[in-house]
């Protein structure tokens, strides 16, 4: 197996039980430990949310969560479902 394989599983593998300790407060302030942590939970609780609207949550340019959903969907942890208008964010493996 190639070890870049196995990094970006191992990655993945801690991501999943990073997350479990993070969530989203009653008042919509989220909680977690780093940008990608939160899109995700922002995804999960929402899946047609756009990257405008995950910016404007976590106080962050919308470029910055563009670049964050690119690394994202690289390492497979989330998929786009549909068009960019009307589609929606699948976790994947979640």
């Amino acid at each position: 197996m190639d070890s870049n394989v196995d990094f970006e599983e191992n990655e993945t593998l801690e991501l999943k039980k990073s997350t479990s300790d993070f969530g989203i407060k009653n008042d919509g302030t989220v909680v977690g430990q780093d940008t990608s942590e939160k899109i995700i939970l922002l995804i999960k609780e929402n899946p047609s949310i756009s990257a405008k609207e995950i910016a404007e949550k976590l106080g962050v340019s919308s470029r910055a969560i563009e670049m964050q959903i690119a690394k994202l969907k690289k390492k497979n942890i989330i998929t786009r479902i549909g068009p960019a208008k009307g589609g929606h964010w699948e976790v994947v493996g979640k």
